[in-house]
């Protein structure tokens, strides 16, 4: 401070009006959450925001984030005591859906089975595609997707001979089936002004969109390539992915909203939409993040080999891995790669509950590999299982459901 001296005249400070001072102050502020946003150094209130995943669907929600942080104060124990486990006769490649009390499972040997979270068997039924020979040449129809659950209802498609079905969610009988090419991408359920819809990708890329309540066809468009990622929802948008480096947005009725062709993305995983962004992962060894609006590329980061698991998001990151067994924290503005570690077997997609992400190590040789957690903060390890495959873990209200190699396990928090 320099201190005024005697006999000179000094101007009166001018003050600035109250109204520009605020302006200024919120003009400045802005500009400096913007800038430490993409710089990633800070994540915006909607990513901090506490969301309940939505179980009934296979990505914890048509938007497959992957993530559930409301779990986290029931499932985020010290230690857990396991309550029961169930011997599933297949792979278990894709996580339950649950909804009310019931897991529901299905298998790549045509099982479909609905199980309560206490252990007890609700149902169990086989899906077979039968041959132009008769019975007896009738082979067992895979179902590589996690159901859907919607009203009451069971949706899913099967692989081979393709069928889109409807099931009784309490009973297992048939409501309604539609005859279609067959996919390993799970349908969604979307309410609309005319009714619920059922949105199918088949498996070279047609898209089916039904009637939810009796099966009757609305349309049907040829969108993608090959593909095997479900179809995400989001603001009135769908969007899908294949193999051939195709990402598309296309509205409720089919009309498309814009197209990519990128050279670096090749997809089998779900593709999770957050924060109006895609994020999605390829099998050509890329994790990358496009804007829902105009589909323009926001990041793109190299990882070390092929990339088959989901990605996670939740609170600002992107969580992937590659088959080469490393496992990546990314930042979700920037694709800046924030933490990785490397396992000695290749892993599948993690999954976050609460303030912990999970992945499964896949195993050598038919062996069943571990689910490991680890907490997103300081990113050490906080949970270890001795059986996994593909995918880790499911809320199902105060069980940790984990997904071994071919068993389910039950676990419940020591308080």
């Amino acid at each position: 401070m320099i201190p005024l001296q005697e006999g000179v005249d000094v101007e009166p400070v001018r003050r600035i009006p109250s109204v520009m001072l605020a302006l200024l102050r919120i003009g400045l502020a802005a500009m400096a959450s913007l800038a430490a946003t993409w710089a990633g150094a800070a994540v915006p209130a909607a990513a901090r925001t506490c969301e309940a995943a939505d179980w009934t669907v296979g990505g914890a929600g048509v938007e497959h984030p992957r993530a559930d942080c409301a779990a986290g104060p029931v499932l985020n124990a010290g230690s857990y005591r396991e309550v029961w486990r169930r011997d599933y006769d297949g792979l278990l490649e894709f996580p339950p859906s649950y909804a009310g009390g019931v897991l529901y499972t299905a298998m790549d040997n045509g099982w479909v089975t609905a199980q309560r979270t206490t252990g007890s068997v609700v149902w169990s039924r086989r899906f077979t595609t039968p041959w132009p020979h008769g019975p007896r040449d009738a082979h067992y129809n895979a179902i590589v997707h996690t159901p859907t659950y919607w009203n009451g209802r069971l949706y899913f498609q099967t692989k081979n001979m393709g069928r889109i079905w409807c099931l009784d969610a309490a009973t297992g009988k048939t409501i309604w089936k539609f005859v279609n090419m067959g996919g390993e991408a799970a349908p969604i359920v979307i309410p609309t002004r005319r009714g619920p819809r059922v949105y199918a990708v088949e498996r070279e890329g047609r898209v089916v969109v039904l009637d939810a309540l009796t099966g009757e066809p609305i349309w049907a468009k040829q969108m993608l390539g090959h593909t095997t990622s479900a179809l995400a929802y989001s603001d009135r948008r769908l969007f899908g992915a294949d193999y051939d480096g195709n990402v598309i947005a296309f509205k409720r009725n089919g009309n498309v909203v814009w197209r990519r062709h990128l050279s670096f993305s090749s997809s089998y995983a779900n593709m999770a939409v957050r924060y109006g962004r895609l994020y999605a992962v390829s099998r050509l060894g890329w994790a990358f993040s496009l804007g829902t609006g105009a589909g323009r590329v926001r990041w793109k980061t190299r990882t070390t080999g092929i990339t088959y698991g989901h990605p996670a998001v939740a609170d600002g990151h992107v969580y992937t891995e590659s088959i080469d067994g490393t496992f990546w924290k990314l930042s979700a503005w920037t694709g800046k790669v924030e933490w990785a570690t490397h396992h000695t077997r290749a892993i599948g997609g993690p999954v976050v509950l609460g303030r912990r992400v999970y992945f499964s190590e896949m195993g050598r040789r038919g062996r069943p590999g571990r689910v490991i957690g680890y907490n997103v903060g300081t990113m050490r390890q906080v949970f270890w299982w001795p059986d996994g495959k593909y995918s880790p873990v499911v809320a199902a209200g105060r069980t940790l459901v984990v997904v071994g190699l071919r068993k389910l396990y039950a676990l419940r928090p020591v308080l």
